[in-house]
């Protein structure tokens, strides 16, 4: 069992990553640095993103109480330990797992240079990351229950056959406006995938028909990355203009154009 704290928090965020310590190169000598991590684990904290943030959502209704800490961290190991341990200046409570390198080099056998110039190399047979990713989680979840750690199992297995059924798609409205003077409702649409998030501006009629859609932003799968980089819709001028966080405009459309688009 671990130990509890009088202090309750609510569980709020749910990760998956590679251990930093466990991929390290030796760098030259005469380097600034005598290590630096092997690319393998940044590729992997991307990729996995759409995965934790499903299941980090539905976390986040449950408003689930524990005793010290408002995370739950599946880290990938090569020699994992094996029992749960709570990491305090985290607030967060690591289950370590067995990563198979070998299996995942199998999946994504890509390297990616870094600084990254773009986009990572996609994943190609993305069923099969989320099929190792659902075995890395169930695996970390029989942890928990063999070692009664205080976290929702069940639920946290149960969404994660729910994502299966959904095929692994994690795709959600952030926001609808309906466009004065007009028939039509503009949405702004996510989608998170092991390769990229997409924002997809859409303009649709009451009717459910589709005027307009058309993706305004991509960006690296991690909600770091697309953070502040939209917020709101304006409507000025017969433009219907998207904006970032900071104000400024990230895209703008013609509405009259659209509104003579035939169907």
């Amino acid at each position: 069992m671990l130990d509890q704290e009088i202090r309750l928090m609510v569980l709020k965020h749910f990760y998956i990553a590679l251990s930093d310590d466990d991929f390290l190169i030796k760098n030259p000598e005469g380097s600034e640095f005598p290590y630096r991590n092997d690319q393998i684990v940044a590729d992997f904290n991307f990729q996995t993103d759409y995965f934790s943030l499903f299941i980090e959502k539905e976390l986040k209704k449950l408003k689930f109480e524990t005793g010290s800490f408002n995370m739950i961290m599946i880290r990938g190991r090569r020699n994992p330990k094996l029992i749960p341990y709570i990491e305090k200046h985290h607030n967060c409570l690591t289950i370590e797992v067995y990563f198979d390198e070998e299996k995942y080099r199998e999946i994504y056998p890509h390297i990616n240079e870094y600084p990254l110039r773009h986009l990572l190399i996609p994943v190609e047979n993305q069923n099969e990351l989320s099929a190792f990713l659902v075995e890395l989680v169930m695996k970390a979840m029989e942890i928990a229950k063999k070692h009664n750690v205080d976290i929702p199992v069940d639920f946290i297995v149960d969404n994660i056959l729910d994502f299966k059924r959904r095929n692994f798609k994690n795709r959600w409205t952030y926001k609808r406006k309906k466009i004065p003077r007009t028939d039509l409702v503009a949405k702004l649409v996510c989608s998170l995938t092991c390769n990229s998030f997409k924002l997809d501006l859409i303009l649709e009629k009451k009717s459910g028909v589709i005027k307009f859609e058309e993706t305004i932003l991509e960006t690296l799968p991690s909600s770091i990355q697309y953070k502040g980089k939209f917020k709101n819709f304006e409507v000025k001028n017969e433009l219907l203009i998207v904006t970032k966080g900071s104000g400024e405009k990230l895209y703008e459309l013609d509405i009259k154009a659209v509104e003579e688009i035939n169907c």
